[in-house]
């Protein structure tokens, strides 16, 4: 007997709640241990979704997250962005971090992917919650250490 599928109805409602969830995650719920329990079950169904490839592709790419924040911590990305009032620009970027053009647009292209930065306009880039938070001491010397 194969597999019970789930009908595409309640694919297109689960679709919608979890759009919902995207748009406003702060609202969804107060309760810690309600949140724990959304977490647990997004990255479980997140898994459950991957073909064997996509596995192996997560897991042999896990260590890009703490390399990406390391160059963006030492070549000053985080605090150039997070020091602008302004979006920065791509050049700016370039100028402030002294990276080469392909390796700044692939790192920048990951943090915006990862919220760690946000591409506000084409070549114009703001920080985030989470970029601004990877420039507090404590948590470079995490990166650091790990």
């Amino acid at each position: 007997m194969g597999a019970k599928q789930m009908p595409a109805a309640d694919l297109d409602v689960l679709t919608t709640q979890l759009k919902l969830l995207l748009e406003n995650p702060n609202v969804a719920t107060q309760d810690d241990a309600q949140k724990l329990h959304l977490k647990q079950l997004a990255r479980a169904a997140s898994v459950a979704l991957e073909q064997p490839f996509e596995t192996l592709q997560r897991l042999l790419y896990s260590p890009v997250p703490l390399v990406t924040v390391r160059i963006s911590q030492e070549h000053r990305i985080f605090a150039t962005l997070t020091a602008a009032e302004e979006p920065v620009s791509f050049a700016a970027l370039q100028e402030a971090s002294g990276l080469e053009l392909g390796v700044l647009e692939s790192i920048m292209d990951y943090l915006c992917a990862q919220d760690m930065a946000n591409e506000i306009e084409s070549g114009k880039y703001a920080a985030t919650k989470l970029s601004h938070m990877l420039t507090v001491p404590l948590f470079q010397d995490a990166v650091v250490h790990l």
